[in-house]
């Protein structure tokens, strides 16, 4: 029998596979996700600290430093942190990095047009960046310096020749110079991805549409792009993430677009926090999406009275969606299929009308409408409040169960009227032929069917193409799992 350790007898490949699982769940409880803060109680670092071998694997193995997040003031007036992020990059040499970028304070912002000593530290330690997120002032600077100083654009790196993503929030800075910004197709020849999630920027005016397959923009971008291709259709859009916009003039022009064509767009999230839907119905109009999957309309304020049972049903009109669907289940081939989720938290689509629409029902697989809901309670004076924080049901990491219930509302009365008006909101629905969930940690609840195997309403849905390298869902249903929450059945 051999001496040797056990976990040294794993094959080096394996122990590679092991050591990026490891490295991946380290950094899904960051709110950095899906870039690394680099910890010595973390992977990759921890893992060099087991022995010997293992610390020459992991030095050895670019990909488990190929994520990095940066404090950009850090690399201008510290030189520990920078041989710090110099050691980093060095290890990752070879393979395409993704960065997170720390944005300066808006009084520091002068540092980086003054000093290029940074871009020459991204160009000297990380030669081939894939993706980029940062704030408006390093990226403005970025641009500016690559655009002002062609060696930059013609050294033998070419910093802007690799990347493919940027994802920046281009909003409310009045103090940027935007005259450069249309001329993202000469400085990121291969951009593929693109986050400038903004309700008023539009200055990427030139984007190779033929090229993207994620962006996330707002509605008047859209329209930017429209004047520069006639003929739109985005051939590789994959993912579709769009914000209303500011000027309203977009807004009004939206019912002038000629037909927008995403022959492989799979996901569309569409951020509507209006009453009836305006932006949602004049988009729905125009676009023709016969791959898409999964539809997701966003509402940031959807707070909902579970008392107010009275208010939930209305007639509203849903035909915008129904003819949408009509279109979308429609290959240009001829081949028919139906989205498979529409997911929102719009309070607007609490509603019967669009529940028992027929084209709704038979085209759609999975609909799940989720509200943060309230509660009516009373003060020790008596007045009467509504409380945005319903009790726990479940002490995190232990099931809920009616027993516990029971206990739990002989002892606060509150407790069991809160109860009382979720199961009066449940039934509510119920008699719609819906399923209805809450949540045993937070305010969420759930109406929708699901007509997929194995995928109950509650759930998050499955993503089954590559997502954009800026999408938090796994950071955000690790942090759910990690209070112990459950979706029940009301």
């Amino acid at each position: 029998m051999s001496d040797e350790p056990p976990h040294n007898r794993i094959p080096v490949e394996l122990l590679c596979e092991i050591f990026s699982c490891v490295t991946f769940l380290d950094s899904l409880s960051l709110t950095t996700y899906p870039f690394h803060v680099p910890a010595s109680h973390r992977a990759p670092l921890l893992l060099t600290k087991v022995c010997s071998q293992w610390r020459d694997i992991v030095f050895n193995t670019p990909t488990l430093w190929s994520s990095l997040a940066i404090d950009m003031e850090r690399v201008i007036d510290s030189e520990p942190k920078r041989r710090f992020y110099r050691f980093w990059l060095d290890r990752a040499w070879g393979t395409p990095v993704s960065l997170y970028i720390f944005d300066v304070r808006r009084s520091d912002a002068a540092l980086l047009k003054n000093n290029a000593d940074w871009i020459d530290f991204l160009l000297d330690h990380a030669p081939n960046i894939k993706n980029i997120l940062t704030g408006p002032h390093v990226f403005n600077a970025l641009l500016q310096a690559l655009h002002d100083k062609p060696d930059y654009r013609n050294s033998r790196f070419m910093i802007g020749g690799h990347l493919e993503g940027i994802s920046c929030v281009l909003n409310g800075i009045d103090n940027l110079d935007y005259s450069f910004h249309g001329q993202t197709s000469t400085l990121f020849p291969k951009l593929r991805q693109v986050d400038i999630s903004s309700s008023s920027y539009t200055g990427f005016g030139d984007l190779q549409i033929h090229k993207l397959t994620h962006l996330s923009a707002n509605f008047g971008l859209l329209e930017v792009l429209r004047i520069n291709h006639p003929t739109l259709t985005f051939h590789k859009l994959v993912e579709l993430y769009l914000y209303p916009s500011t000027p309203t003039r977009y807004r009004n022009e939206l019912d002038e677009f000629t037909l927008f064509v995403f022959p492989e767009l799979r996901f569309l999230k569409i951020f509507d926090s209006t009453e009836g839907l305006p932006d949602t119905r004049r988009t729905l109009a125009h676009f023709e999406c016969p791959q898409l999957d999964t539809l997701q309309i966003e509402n940031l304020n959807p707070m909902m009275r579970l008392n107010r049972v009275d208010r939930l049903h209305t007639t509203g009109d849903f035909e915008f969606l129904a003819e949408f669907l009509k279109r979308s289940s429609t290959s240009r081939q001829g081949t028919k299929r139906g989205i498979k989720y529409f997911v929102t938290r719009h309070r607007d689509f609490l509603d019967a009308a669009f529940f028992n629409h027929p084209t709704i029902r038979s085209n759609i697989e999975f609909v799940q409408v989720n509200i943060t809901t309230q509660h009516t309670t009373r003060d020790r004076y008596g007045m009467q409040r509504d409380d945005f924080d319903t009790p726990m049901l479940s002490t995190p990491g232990q099931a809920w169960n009616s027993h516990d219930y029971a206990l739990a509302g002989a002892k606060n009365p509150a407790f069991a009227r809160a109860e009382a008006q979720k199961q009066l909101f449940a039934d509510t629905w119920k008699a719609h032929n819906l399923d209805v969930m809450f949540n045993t940690g937070t305010t969420k609840a759930c109406v929708g069917w699901s007509r997929i195997r194995n995928r109950t309403v509650g759930k998050s849905f499955i993503k089954e193409w590559e997502a954009a390298f800026w999408d938090k869902g796994p950071y955000v249903e690790c942090i759910e799992q990690s209070k112990g929450a459950e979706m029940v059945p009301y």
